[in-house]
């Protein structure tokens, strides 16, 4: 029988490194980040330390020191500092986490530190090839010198403490060789603007040793004058004897000065003051449309300050950069890329989420993906529809100002959240055929229109691209004569929005949304005996159409003065959306044109009148259908396949109204000659119609009429048709 034997995992040190440093960070300046935020978390332990142990400590303070001379950046802490055990722990064991330890170890909770993985130190080696780590612990009095080049091997020496005059009592100093290509992290400009926008709420100071230039006159001593040139006259000898140099001075500047706002209680807090936190964060000019401010207990805890603007931001739209509220954990600086943070319809909200307790996967903007951020999602995406609701119901001017912006979310928010779905309908404004050209919402849609249309539990819409094209459309007419309602749809997002709102509660009622560009529309039904009696004419109709996408021709009372309008099917895509989808950039070569349609012709109107008197004379009626039909495709919003045909087909009515010369057309007879070949009219000669004949009369042979319809008769004389 085999034995079982185990093995251990073995790593290639200098490539599992190179996979560290360069695959888990996505910027090299985040190195800057990283370390800061660990001396952070040192001072923080040293300050637990000091209550335990009722040890004094020093000042709390993080110093940088760049040195272009010597190509290196310092990095200096009053923290706890590492002893030579915690040493090989920390920096020599790869996602050693000496943080997360120290936090178990705190059996009361008392600290809420954030470098959870022993990582974040290695982002050192993105910007530097050689780093060296002086640190004395709090309870010791001997310095540790660490150094390596994240190759294979590091060293750890016990020094002086003369040999790093940088550390007092307890702390640690980091010193990077910077690379030859990442000299600009020796600017101070660089260093500042990455500390203000990663670390501008830190807890502690962060100072920088800069270099002041500045320019002097100093007298120029008597020995260095040239006697010579006194003698000679060159040099005035009342004249004051200095020179101008160049002095080099060196100062600490403090570089995050600006206070953690949302840390405070809102009560202590001013209106002026979170305005102006709110200029300083977005560089926005103008005041926050409104705010709120609000801590979330419970699996996750966080404060969030968040902001509304008055303005539509510019780049609201934008693929890149779609989320602006930015997280922080316990005040440095995480990520603004947080796509899961909130909704992307809520992309306008700005300001910041701060969480003391959030898990990071191995460097800080790295999320793990976890049911936290779930959490966080929930509640952002709640508070923030609370304060739209209230706003639509305590200030209706300034939500006006708010619809006029960010109207496009909202329905945006309909159309993706089907958890908050009802809520945002309430929020939804739209101008109707009641409203004098005012928003409004459903609800008061429903409480201006008559009391049989609530009966009837409908909600009309119809949507186009502006409203004064839908305040004249032939669909809603028969709407507008009994004094039904229609809401008015302008905007592309509506055709998309309204798919998800099929119906809509109110007051233990139920309505039902129809379009009323859709063949659905059910009110003034034509009578099943006028359908009958215009049958032949709706298939005449057709014939003559049979070369568009007509898919049916039937009777209507949707329309009063149009004699006819192009519908969509029920579950069809309407003329407007086709509209939208075409002139999308990236659309697919989809064939919307072929796709089928009704038309919907109104009975009591003289032109469908004339045409069904003139049913069986296709030579009379077929311009007249034509050119009815492409009236209401450009009435419907669809575009011509030819409008050169029916600007032909125009002027020749223009003409025939003053009794001009018309003009035709070879390809005009085609259509009627395939009817005449399916009515096998090939073989007979040409067809007259003569209403004052009462007998039909071909090579002389004679039939009584059966009844007082006109009579054809048969010229054999005649070779072509009229």
């Amino acid at each position: 029988m085999n034995s079982q034997q185990e093995y251990s995992f073995q790593a290639e040190i200098p490539q599992l490194m190179d996979l560290i440093i360069n695959s888990f960070y996505s910027n090299k300046s985040i190195f800057l980040r990283e370390l800061i935020s660990n001396s952070s978390d040192a001072i923080d332990k040293a300050r637990i330390f000091k209550v335990d142990s009722a040890i004094d400590i020093s000042q709390p303070k993080i110093s940088i020191v760049p040195n272009k001379e010597d190509k290196t950046l310092t990095i200096m802490d009053t923290g706890i500092g590492m002893t030579k055990e915690e040493l090989i722990e920390n920096l020599g064991k790869i996602a050693k986490s000496g943080t997360k330890a120290f936090m178990q170890a705190c059996t009361d909770n008392k600290a809420s530190m954030i470098g959870q993985f022993g990582v974040g130190f290695y982002s050192s080696f993105l910007v530097s090839d050689y780093v060296t780590v002086y640190t004395k612990h709090i309870e010791s009095n001997v310095m540790y010198k660490w150094t390596s080049d994240s190759k294979n091997t590091y060293s750890i020496t016990e020094v002086d403490e003369n040999d790093c005059d940088n550390i007092g009592a307890h702390g640690t100093c980091i010193i990077l060789d910077i690379k030859e290509d990442e000299l600009t992290y020796l600017e101070e400009q660089t260093l500042r603007s990455t500390i203000q926008k990663d670390l501008a709420y830190l807890n502690y100071p962060i100072s920088i040793l800069k270099k002041i230039e500045e320019t002097k006159e100093v007298p120029i001593e008597e020995t260095e004058l040239d006697s010579s040139n006194i003698e000679s006259g060159n040099i005035d000898e009342n004249e004051p004897k200095t020179e101008t140099i160049i002095e080099v001075r060196e100062e600490w500047e403090q570089v995050n000065t600006q206070s953690p706002i949302w840390i405070k209680n809102a009560d202590e807090i001013e209106e002026i003051e979170y305005q102006s936190f709110y200029k300083n964060l977005t560089k926005d000019h103008q005041d926050a449309q409104t705010y709120k401010h609000f801590n979330v207990e419970g699996q996750v805890d966080f404060t969030a300050l968040i902001y509304i603007p008055k303005a539509q931001p510019m780049d609201l739209f934008e693929t890149k950069n779609k989320i602006k509220l930015k997280l922080y954990v316990k005040r440095v600086f995480v990520t603004d890329e947080c796509e899961e943070l909130i909704p992307e319809y809520l992309s306008f909200v700005r300001g910041i989420v701060d969480s003391n307790d959030l898990p990071l996967n191995i460097s800080r903007e790295l999320l793990q993906k976890n049911k936290f951020i779930s959490v966080m999602n929930k509640n952002l995406t709640k508070k923030v529809i609370d304060m739209i609701i209230t706003l639509s119901e305590e200030d209706e001017e300034t939500y006006k100002n708010f619809y006029k912006n960010f109207s496009k979310n909202l329905k945006l928010g309909v159309h993706e959240d089907s958890k908050n779905k009802n809520k945002l309908i309430e929020l939804l404004r739209f101008k109707t055929t009641k409203s004098n050209d005012n928003l409004v919402s459903f609800k008061d849609y429903l409480e201006s229109i008559p009391q049989e249309q609530y009966e009837s539990k409908k909600m009309y819409y119809i949507s186009g691209d502006n409203i004064d094209t839908l305040q004249s459309s032939p669909f809603i007419e028969y709407l507008n004569k009994i004094g039904y309602g229609v809401l008015f749809l302008t905007e592309p997002i509506d055709e998309y929005c309204i798919q998800h709102i099929t119906s809509y509660s109110h007051k233990d009622n139920t309505f039902t949304l129809v379009d009323v560009t859709k063949e659905s529309f059910d009110i003034n039904k034509v009578d099943e005996d006028i359908k009958s009696k215009y049958t032949t004419t709706c298939q005449t109709i057709k014939d003559i159409l049979k070369i568009s996408n007509i898919d049916k021709v039937v009777l209507s009372s949707r329309t009063c003065e149009t004699p006819c309008v192009i519908v969509s099917s029920q579950f069809g895509v309407t003329v407007n959306m086709e509209r939208i989808i075409k002139a999308q950039a990236l659309q697919r070569n989809t064939p919307y044109h072929q796709q089928k349609r009704i038309l919907e012709i109104n009975h009591n109107h003289q032109i469908i009148n004339y045409i069904h008197e003139n049913k069986d004379q296709i030579y009379k009626i077929k311009d007249l259908v034509l050119l009815m039909y492409e009236s209401a495709c450009l009435v419907s919003g669809i575009s011509l396949d030819s409008p050169n045909m029916f600007n032909t087909r125009l002027l020749n009515m223009i003409k025939l109204g003053l009794d001009l010369e018309s003009t035709t057309n070879e390809n005009d007879n085609t259509l009627y000659d395939d009817l005449k070949q399916e009515l096998n009219m090939n073989d007979t000669h040409v067809v007259t119609i003569d209403d004052n004949t009462d007998t039909v009369d071909e090579e002389h042979d004679t039939v009584d009429a059966v009844d007082t319809t006109p009579v054809v008769t048969v010229d054999t004389d005649m070779e072509e048709l009229d």
